[in-house]
């Protein structure tokens, strides 16, 4: 499959100077925040999405990010990804710190390691399924034929090899999430991010899409971070990180001395 590898010239290959001592991650972070915040200003008010969030996710994990509306946890994906940037705190991904990069230098970061999901699919509506997968690869160096086939095959391996030549209004919702997952992964990303990818799906349909990317993580080892409120999401995820009014109020992925994970407060 198509993979674009970085340019040993890419200014994103250089590690860029952090004004703190030492990388955040280890050897076996895929992508590590360290005390993570982040305000908006609201009319009048400071809203604080994110307060001093501290989390790493290593290669293979399944982890779901659960909270209410207004938790923090899509904030949480958004900033993961490099969508937007924090009021404060560090992030990096792949031993790579965003901080000090240029709005540029962080796209193609982005464009080169990570796979995103949204809720609203955000397919092209004038093109088919092919194209959309297609789109994110437009631009880069790869034979058109090869990265066409590529498009094919995933198409297929999430069913819908008899979708590949509708525009997104000729199919079901749930048939447009999974051209969204195809399209994610025609990068051959390091980390997929999906943000409430069931939120507008019905029951059935959320949890197939679920099953499919739970099965996608253990066939490919993909690195998954889902964003949730939907309890039933995180019976599928090796690891359930819980947020509340913008902090971190349970991971059970964190290991306490005694070799049991923690569930509590960071």
């Amino acid at each position: 499959m198509v993979n674009p590898k970085r340019k040993e010239d890419d200014p994103v290959g250089k590690q860029v100077p952090e004004q703190d001592a030492g990388p955040l991650t280890t050897a076996t972070d895929v992508v590590r925040t360290a005390d993570l915040w982040k305000l908006f200003k609201l009319g009048d008010e400071v809203v604080k999405a994110l307060r001093g969030v501290t989390v790493s996710v290593r290669p293979g994990e399944f982890v779901c990010v659960m909270g209410p509306s207004g938790s923090g946890k899509s904030t949480l994906l958004h900033l993961l990804g490099g969508l937007e940037r924090p009021t404060k705190g560090t992030i990096e991904l792949l031993g790579q710190p965003y901080a000090g990069l240029t709005e540029s230098q962080l796209s193609l970061l982005r464009h080169q390691t990570i796979g995103f999901i949204f809720q609203s699919f955000n397919l092209i509506p004038l093109l088919t399924a092919v194209e959309n997968v297609e789109l994110p690869l437009m631009f880069d160096d790869a034979d058109p034929g090869q990265v066409k086939a590529d498009c094919r095959e995933l198409l297929t391996r999430v069913g819908l090899e008899h979708r590949l030549d509708h525009v997104p209004a000729k199919m079901s919702g749930g048939e447009q999430q999974r051209v969204a997952i195809a399209r994610a992964l025609i990068g051959g990303p390091d980390l997929l991010l999906a943000d409430e990818p069931t939120a507008n799906l019905d029951r059935s349909n959320g949890a197939a899409i679920i099953r499919l990317l739970t099965e996608l993580n253990h066939e490919r080892g993909m690195t998954t971070v889902v964003s949730t409120h939907d309890a039933s999401v995180a019976e599928h995820a090796s690891r359930v990180i819980e947020m509340r009014d913008g902090k971190v109020i349970a991971d059970s992925g964190v290991v306490e001395p005694d070799g049991h994970g923690a569930g509590s407060a960071r």
